[in-house]
């Protein structure tokens, strides 16, 4: 990937990001899969784990246009956007674990995904974005 090899830190952060979305849209269609039969309880989880990833690809998705068109952090929760969104990770661990189900494709999507986003949030953090004139 050029843009990783990049010495600009706002290039290297998008393209993290980016790959944090693509994470996320990869785990997304692994649960839109049909899975073997399943008891109702696992069902269920599955089903809530594909609605947190699908709403994690698509929250990481408007946090990178955001980052891209400001060049940064522009505002005050650009960040905790940004963060927010890994939530949705965690509720679909959390619907797991209570149906006692372990999903290593999963549990490897939510690992790429906190480390993704967090690379990019350092680097985010240190690039102060260019002030916009009033």
């Amino acid at each position: 990937m050029a843009a990783a090899a990049t010495s600009k830190p706002l290039e290297f952060a998008l393209a993290i990001l980016q790959s944090a979305v693509d994470q996320a849209k990869n785990t997304h269609a692994y649960l839109s899969k049909p899975k073997r039969k399943l008891s109702p309880q696992a069902i269920q989880a599955y089903n809530d784990c594909k609605t947190n990833w699908e709403n994690l690809a698509s929250g990481l998705e408007r946090s990178l246009e955001t980052i891209k068109k400001d060049k940064g952090y522009a505002t005050d929760t650009s960040d905790y956007d940004l963060m927010i969104h890994l939530d949705d990770a965690t509720s679909c661990a959390t619907a797991l674990d209570k149906a006692q189900i372990q999903d290593h494709v999963i549990a490897k999507g939510k690992e790429n995904a906190l480390l993704a986003v967090g690379a990019a949030n350092t680097i985010l953090g240190w690039i102060k974005p260019p002030k916009k004139l009033d």
